[in-house]
């Protein structure tokens, strides 16, 4: 079936889901790869210590990303994009 995303934009919804699918493969695929070219240029440093840097800056990451969502009127963006894929793959 198709849609009209952005007034200009059509997609299919079986391309949408495909295209969805394959991004989040290639994405989780390339964790790994991070984490070798991370342990490969920081050579003489430990692998350990190397890999749990790359996980704390990670997490650090993530949680800034989440508390910026608790700031007013901030996070309002992401709750319309969300009902908006919601009410799109009805």
């Amino acid at each position: 079936m198709k849609k009209c995303i952005f007034f200009y934009v059509y997609v299919y919804s079986a391309s949408l889901y495909t295209s969805c699918i394959l991004i989040g493969v290639f994405i989780n695929g390339a964790v790994p790869l991070f984490y070798e070219i991370t342990c490969e240029t920081s050579y003489p440093v430990a692998e350990g210590v190397t890999c749990g840097v790359l996980t704390l800056v990670n997490n650090l990451v993530g949680v800034m990303f989440l508390f910026i969502m608790l700031i007013p009127n901030i996070g309002l963006w992401t709750n319309l994009i969300t009902y908006w894929f919601y009410y799109e793959t009805l």
